[in-house]
């Protein structure tokens, strides 16, 4: 099978090919930048769009966009330009006579943030969608034009989770390695995450052709709160867990403080770390008949973050 990856040089893009590659699939890129590995026989950029044969194609992944950029520097036109933009570019081009006979799979990497930024109640794939940030906006808009083209698939992502991420949970993972105890232990939230494994795992099925056409929110099986998160960190590290449990007046002035230092422990992400955002994985599941993903949440995090212990020395 042919498959075709946009945002190949991503995080994702980059783990996905490796799976792919060794399961014996022929893969194509499709990025701004050639990507660094051998997995890919042909690699396109934006402006060759025209010149790749839809029609040799089993399925594309569609991962190009722009992440959610929680410090507010992205230009909000840009959100619906890359992320709307050119999943409408794609799905244009399938939606032509010379893919028609053969139409190949469409796998659109969505976000949880479509549907709401934050919630109150378990989201899945019936939740009344929402979102208010540009990020979340530009995701729905672009799963709306997605479902124009039949041979469609839309993922709805919880945060993701493995080695090589950043985001926020790298940089509790640098919190942690300074040492610092961590002050918010009397906040018991619950967060949904999603594993690379796990991913790899359903994308791989997929695009086998394994799952049915439709809508599908995906996370691990585990909630977890910030502070077993942490905890998780700190073991990864070779670490003794380190956790305070303030009143919440001095954790409202940490934060503040937090915003003069960049420190992950701000005023902008304490609402993160202390909301609940869970995701029910439920219809993924009985659509192909598993009972609990391949990978713990747990597992997932300490393998991610004990090699981020030694790839952040080099």
């Amino acid at each position: 099978m042919t498959v075709l990856i946009t945002g190949s040089c991503g995080f994702i893009g980059t783990n996905l090919a490796e799976r792919l590659y060794n399961e014996g699939f022929s893969l194509i890129s499709l990025d701004l930048i050639s990507p660094p590995n051998l997995y890919y026989k042909a690699h396109y950029n934006w402006d060759q769009i025209d010149d790749i044969r839809y029609d040799n194609l089993d399925c594309i992944v569609h991962l190009a966009g722009i992440a959610h950029d929680t410090k507010k520097k992205t230009d909000i036109d840009k959100y619906f330009q890359i992320n709307y933009g050119l999943t409408k570019k794609l799905i244009d081009k399938l939606n032509t006579k010379e893919t028609s006979i053969r139409a190949p799979r469409f796998i659109f990497i969505s976000s949880i943030k479509a549907c709401a930024d934050s919630c109150n109640e378990i989201i899945n794939e019936d939740s009344t969608c929402s979102p208010q940030s540009p990020y979340g906006q530009s995701k729905l808009l672009a799963e709306k034009y997605v479902k124009k083209y039949a041979n469609s698939y839309i993922l709805r992502l919880a945060m993701v989770h493995g080695p090589g991420s950043k985001g926020n949970l790298y940089s509790l993972f640098q919190y942690a390695k300074s040492g610092l105890p961590w002050p918010l232990g009397k906040i018991n939230n619950k967060r949904s995450i999603l594993g690379i494994e796990n991913l790899c795992y359903i994308l791989s099925r997929t695009i086998r052709g394994e799952l049915p056409q439709g809508l599908y929110c995906i996370s691990d099986d585990e909630v977890l709160s910030t502070n077993e998160i942490i905890t998780i960190l700190w073991h990864a590290l070779g670490k003794t867990p380190r956790i305070l449990n303030f009143n919440p007046r001095i954790i409202k002035l940490l934060c503040i403080a937090g915003d003069f230092l960049g420190l992950p422990i701000n005023t902008g992400n304490l609402s993160k770390l202390s909301e609940d955002f869970i995701v029910s994985n439920e219809k993924i599941k009985k659509s192909l008949s598993i009972k609990r993903m391949p990978q713990t949440s747990k597992d997932g995090l300490y393998n991610a973050f004990y090699s981020h212990r030694y790839s952040d020395t080099k």
